[in-house]
């Protein structure tokens, strides 16, 4: 889920605030499954479902604005303060016979939640920062669209990105924890596991180096 806007009056820079990560237990009743919980595979009596959120507020200052063919309008802007809010809310849903494994491997799914949400803040950060000073550029009917239409894409960006660092991992790299514990089936340790997955993919997506 992504929730995007704009806030006005924001002070310059790049301000990053990290709400704590928070967690629903929901016991379901496997006769009658609740609308708002996720599928089950096959061969799955649980799921943990990871919500990556994140709010972006952009201030910019006019650069300049000109009439288009069709009575368009272009504007520029420059990017003087980027203020982002990022949370995690993660649901374990687990039946009422769940036994003390299950439990143990839906725990740890929230724990790769966690630490991926917690790892993922710094990087996150130093991939927002050179957008200030920046320059975009947008089309709409009038000036302000067109400047609505700059920071949009700008909002869009982050959030992607933001994604990419948080939903995608998990998404990746939960399904290797999966395969390592059959679904809380196996013998090995929930945090060796989660270890082992994280360490595949981060040889499989190395942080690109500074030029």
């Amino acid at each position: 889920m992504v929730l995007v806007s704009a806030w006005p009056a924001l002070a310059a820079g790049l301000h990053l605030d990290v709400a704590p990560a928070t967690l629903a237990r929901v016991t379901y009743d496997p006769e009658r499954l609740p609308p708002e919980m996720p599928p089950l595979a096959p061969d799955e009596k649980a799921v943990t479902e990871a919500e990556f959120r994140i709010a972006v507020g952009v201030q910019v200052l006019s650069d300049g604005s000109k009439k288009l063919a069709g009575g368009r309008r272009w504007a520029r802007v420059t990017v003087t303060a980027i203020d982002v809010e990022t949370k995690l809310h993660t649901t374990i849903w687990l039946p009422p016979d769940a036994s003390d494994s299950l439990t143990a491997h839906e725990e740890g799914h929230r724990q790769l939640s966690e630490r991926v949400y917690a790892e993922a803040q710094e990087p996150f950060r130093a991939q927002a920062k050179p957008w200030l000073g920046r320059s975009l550029e947008g089309e709409g009917g009038d000036v302000e669209a067109a400047r609505d239409a700059a920071i949009s894409r700008l909002i869009e960006e982050l959030s992607a990105a933001w994604l990419a660092r948080t939903h995608r991992v998990v998404e990746e790299v939960g399904g290797t924890y999966d395969a390592l514990t059959d679904h809380g089936r196996a013998l090995m340790a929930p945090d060796d596991a989660i270890g082992q997955a994280l360490a595949a993919w981060r040889r499989a997506h190395p942080e690109p180096s500074d030029p």
